[in-house]
């Protein structure tokens, strides 16, 4: 995700501060109990060479497999037929099996009693934050419903708004078509009949399979040795203070957050009025310019603070000059070589889906992959040419940067080092790849400090 810092902190605070509250969210009631080595299922076996060994053939099986899935659901997501998506969950069986034999090895040892550091941090990695403890049943219910669920989000279409009252001869807006409309639309009505009907269509089927997802995650958790799935995605962060350190930090955080909630508020009084926005409570959902309500970039009319402030926006200049998408992937890469990384392998421009096919249907939403063979590294994007979407390019290529740089070390450690937020700023390099490629106007507004 790419930003500019301000002198004034409110947009960078305003981030952290959604990240926090968000994964407060997810992970339920904070539990202050972190001595929970002692509950995580383990064996007794804690021969140093054996468990080496393991490892060793454990990491050329998994990249294997994690090759033959990725190849699969590249092909899937590129081409949305029928038979990519058995092929697709073929393999998807297959590497759940893999996971559960793994389980069953990875508990034969005792982690806790292993001298070396590193063999016993990917032992108690391979024993924790898995499903595989759950019965043959229970885990093969776990992926078949979230496969249900990424299904029916890959697949809902949503019927236009009726401005004229009639209705409507088709109903097919994919998700990147609401996208646009939820950006870019300033009329109540319309938003919030997208807004719903995406949401009900969406959530209303996945609804009670989602309920299940979470009972069955939470039996695995609690087989490994915790109280619950959120106890267990905290023990990821490897902090035992993390409770305490982000209570504190929401404790800081959430006075400015507040100022900066009533602010966005009183813009959105003053565009929609009193009665679609409550001069007191929580922000309406559908008319923040997001289907999510992630965040708020995309109303910068409604809530920057200065009506004559000319907002950093080069999608009129790239439009002008002709420029491809194949040219914004040209631009991310200089501006990540100009900070002495590397460029991307031939593999990425061979392989990589970078803008929407015609003649076939694909999954839009904008990934990173990494094909677990430390050369194979694409991205997948229906690019449109704007500012919104160059953005996106930089922030997708930063992750391919990360795969890149950790290639070579073991596959458990092929991710990110916990699951924070990945957050790349703009910096002044990008004037300088701005102006590389002939973009202008690139000057930056005098109260942007980096």
């Amino acid at each position: 995700m790419l930003g500019l810092k301000r002198t004034k902190r409110g947009c960078q605070t305003k981030m952290i501060a959604r990240v926090l509250l968000l994964h407060a969210v997810l992970v339920g009631q904070v539990y202050g109990n972190w001595d929970i080595d002692a509950r995580i299922v383990q064996g007794s076996n804690a021969d140093l060479g054996e468990a080496l060994q393991f490892l060793k053939e454990y990491d050329a099986e998994a990249s294997d497999m994690c090759f033959r899935v990725s190849t699969a659901q590249w092909k899937y997501a590129t081409n949305m037929t029928e038979a990519n998506k058995r092929k697709m969950m073929e393999e998807q069986a297959l590497k759940a099996k893999f996971d559960k034999l793994t389980w069953r090895k990875a508990i034969t040892f005792d982690w806790t009693r292993i001298p070396d550091v590193e063999v016993k941090r990917q032992l108690r990695m391979l024993t924790t934050n898995t499903r595989a403890s759950l019965t043959d049943d229970k885990f093969n219910e776990l992926h078949q419903l979230i496969s249900e669920m990424k299904e029916i989000y890959a697949h809902v279409r949503v019927c236009p708004y009726a401005f004229n009252g009639e209705k409507p001869m088709f109903c097919d807006l994919e998700l990147s078509d609401v996208q646009k409309i939820m950006a870019s639309s300033r009329s109540h009505f319309e938003l919030l009949h997208i807004w719903k009907e995406w949401h009900d269509k969406v959530g209303t089927p996945m609804k009670n399979r989602f309920i299940r997802y979470i009972q069955l995650t939470n039996q695995a958790a609690r087989i490994n040795g915790f109280l619950d799935a959120g106890e267990e995605m905290r023990f990821a962060y490897e902090d035992r203070d993390f409770d305490n350190d982000l209570a504190i930090s929401l404790q800081k955080i959430q006075p400015l957050y507040k100022e900066l909630l009533a602010y966005v508020r009183r813009k959105l009084i003053d565009t929609y009025g009193p009665k679609v926005v409550r001069p007191e409570g929580s922000l309406p959902a559908h008319i923040l310019g997001n289907i999510w309500a992630q965040d708020w970039s995309n109303i910068p009319d409604i809530v920057l603070p200065y009506a004559n402030f000319r907002n950093f926006d080069v999608t009129g200049e790239m439009l002008k000059q002709g420029f491809t998408p194949l040219q914004m992937f040209q631009m991310a890469e200089e501006f990540f070589t100009s900070l002495g990384l590397k460029p991307m392998p031939p593999e990425f421009w061979r392989h990589s889906m970078l803008e929407k096919p015609n003649g076939r249907r694909v999954q839009c939403t904008a990934s990173a992959w990494d094909f677990c063979n430390r050369v194979d590294f694409r991205i997948k994007q229906c690019t449109e040419v704007d500012m919104k979407n160059l953005i996106t390019v930089h922030h997708e290529m930063a992750h391919i940067q990360y795969y890149m740089y950790y290639a070579d070390l073991p596959h458990l450690y092929r991710d990110g080092a916990n699951p924070v937020l990945i957050l790349l700023r703009f910096s002044r390099r990008r004037r300088k790849c701005c102006n590389t490629f002939g973009v202008q106007p690139c000057a930056f507004p005098k109260s942007w400090t980096f």
